[in-house]
């Protein structure tokens, strides 16, 4: 009850809080309008990419408690273990720009009369909360793996926690392939085995391409905001 109560009190959740409890309302109502229940889903990414933003905010009032006791530690580390897990999902809202392949934006009568674009509400309703998602998303992203990039730093060095990051980008970027091609979800991963199998039999030369194309969207997105993101002691 403590973190809840701190992480109210934080001017900064406060506001992802807002914002992911807004953008759920707005996902309800373009439902409504468009009719098209993927835009309800949206809003459920949303939440779960809100889980790993708090989850490094737990642990970074964790880490602030005078504690040397074992049990501590363990807890530091199962904190961190679940924020691993659940960070993916944060990345992964950037995919969901694929579902706007359904909408017709412009059209061509011939090769020589060039494109005539469509009054299209609904589809730039779904553009417009697609991208509203992801910007809040990523930006939830940028946030939580700030929280842990300063861990591994003041623990470690630069070098190191740099190290840290760029793994944990790149178990990210194999998450979303995952999550994306395989309808895996965090939860499965208590059948790691059947993870495993799923993931070596689906690996061809796309799969590759895709997790270095998420890779290094990760880094630019992160090393772009994480300036702007001001973690309070």
């Amino acid at each position: 009850m403590d973190v809840i109560n701190k992480a109210l009190n934080n001017k900064l959740l406060k506001h992802l809080i807002g914002a992911t409890v807004i953008y759920v309302f707005i996902s309800v109502i373009v439902t409504f309008i468009t009719g098209n229940f993927l835009n309800l889903m949206l809003g459920w990414n949303i939440m779960l990419a809100f889980i790993p933003a708090f989850l490094a905010f737990a642990f970074k009032i964790k880490t602030k408690e005078e504690n040397e006791e074992p049990s501590h530690k363990i807890l530091l580390v199962i904190i961190f273990l679940i924020w691993l897990l659940f960070f993916p999902n944060s990345y992964y809202v950037i995919t969901d720009f694929i579902h706007l392949g359904g909408e017709r934006f412009y059209y061509s009568t011939g090769m020589y009369t060039g494109w005539i674009y469509t009054e299209n509400f609904t589809g730039y309703l779904t553009l417009t909360h697609i991208f509203l998602g992801a910007y809040i998303a990523v930006f939830m992203a940028s946030y939580s793996l700030k929280i842990m990039h300063k861990y591994f730093i003041d623990r470690y060095d630069d070098v190191i926690a740099l190290i840290v990051v760029l793994t944990i980008f790149l178990l990210s970027s194999i998450g979303i392939y995952i999550g994306r091609f395989l309808r895996l979800q965090s939860w499965d991963i208590f059948r790691p085995f059947a993870i495993i199998s799923e993931l070596f039999q689906s690996l061809n030369k796309f799969t590759f391409e895709f997790i270095l194309i998420f890779f290094l969207i990760q880094i630019l997105i992160y090393f772009f905001i994480k300036p702007f993101i001001k973690i309070s002691e």
